[in-house]
């Protein structure tokens, strides 16, 4: 149940609960972490990565492949879990798509909740995203794609939803587009779950921490995807933002892939032939 030392109470829901809980979704998910890491094993065995320090935790890294010379851009990861353990070494697969396609792949790592708050993970995944910005070395420093799943999505989102020609005093948006799957946009029902016991989110800081509040005026183009198998709750996460993002003016291209879970949804960002890289390729084509 939520801590009784929030400054507010919580109903907590516990239908809601279980909605959240990948553990109880997807029953031997551990096979889901030994798939990552292996096949993580064998992307840095084939491409050439360095790690770049963009903070000053041990945490705050990010494991750069520069793939080809002249690629087409940097494509970021936020991993999920984010809310968890897991580390930007199980998400190095993401590169065998990426660099496969001619891009940079950067997997980006932040302090975990509740080692930190939510609000300064934020932050460190938008420092990570400037330190890239003005530090282009290793990728064309012309395209930026942020790329996130689960709560990287929301990392991701809360990052492409930066003013970035304000924060870095230029007249245009270095974030050419990206692609959130799976995500978490709104805070709100997280706060009737036992996230919240960690999280520790306040009605004003879940609103001011989510997404969904704050898409720009003309924002960029955006895949969104989800699974098929996933809860109503993660699919009605992914639904209403794909709304809200194309209410402000953005384009995005949002779907549902069959037969897939909610951690089947993360494997996917590495087949360099299955549908969300396709339609990140098509970005500019598709979104609608």
């Amino acid at each position: 149940m939520p801590d009784e030392n929030l400054s507010e109470t919580t109903d907590f829901n516990p239908t809601l609960d279980a909605e959240y809980d990948q553990d109880s979704l997807i029953p031997g998910s551990e096979r889901y972490v030994e798939r990552r890491e292996s096949w993580s094993a064998e992307v840095r065995a084939k491409w050439a990565f360095r790690t770049l320090q963009y903070g000053p935790s041990e945490r705050q890294r990010i494991d750069l492949f520069p793939g080809s010379a002249g690629n087409s851009g940097l494509v970021v990861f936020f991993h999920g879990g984010a809310w968890k353990s897991h580390e930007k070494e199980q998400f190095h697969y993401i590169a065998d798509s990426m660099v496969t396609e001619g891009f940079a792949y950067a997997a980006v790592d932040f302090d975990s909740v509740p080692d930190v708050t939510l609000k300064e993970q934020i932050d460190q995944a938008i420092n990570a995203v400037e330190f890239l910005v003005r530090n282009p070395d290793g990728y064309s420093g012309q395209e930026l794609y942020l790329v996130g799943h689960a709560a990287g999505a929301h990392l991701a989102a809360m990052a492409v939803t930066t003013n970035w020609p304000s924060r870095l005093g230029i007249d245009t948006c270095p974030l050419k587009g990206g692609m959130v799957i799976s995500g978490i946009f709104d805070l709100e029902p997280i706060r009737h779950t036992e996230r919240n016991e960690y999280l520790r989110l306040s009605a004003a800081q879940a609103k001011a921490l989510s997404p969904i509040e704050r898409v720009l005026e003309h924002p960029c183009p955006l895949v969104i995807g989800w699974g098929s198998d996933e809860s109503d709750a993660f699919k009605n996460q992914s639904r209403e933002f794909a709304a809200a993002w194309r209410r402000s003016g953005g384009r995005c291209n949002a779907f549902e892939l069959p037969r897939s879970n909610h951690l089947d949804m993360s494997l996917e960002l590495g087949d360099a032939d299955g549908p969300l890289l396709k339609a990140f390729l098509n970005l500019d084509a598709e979104a609608t």
